[in-house]
């Protein structure tokens, strides 16, 4: 499935652009390659993207840069991610514990 994303025209072969891929995924739990041939983006993950996974993915990778970007002023309290018009994963923050 990944080879229909390669494209072997920015001077990589197949397998050192999915050890690279591999390698990013493995050390921030994602990537986010920009060398496809794919006009959408492909975001990998190492684990199976389940509302659930995608949920809590999100969540981690928010809380910080909110609580910067606020200067400490807010916390990230909770992200509902939809899988569907009816169905959808919370994963909530620390609602219940004050100033952390």
């Amino acid at each position: 499935m990944l080879r229909l994303f390669f494209d072997p025209s920015k001077g990589m072969t197949f397998e050192n652009w999915q050890a690279q891929l591999h390698q990013n995924v493995q050390a921030k739990g994602f990537d986010v390659p920009g060398n496809t041939l794919s006009t959408f983006k492909l975001y990998v993950m190492a684990s199976s993207p389940t509302a659930e996974r995608l949920a809590e993915h999100f969540f981690r990778r928010l809380e910080e840069p909110v609580k910067r970007i606020s200067e400490n002023r807010a916390r990230l309290a909770n992200i509902r991610f939809w899988e569907s018009p009816t169905s959808h994963a919370d994963y909530p923050g620390a609602l219940l514990e004050p100033n952390k």
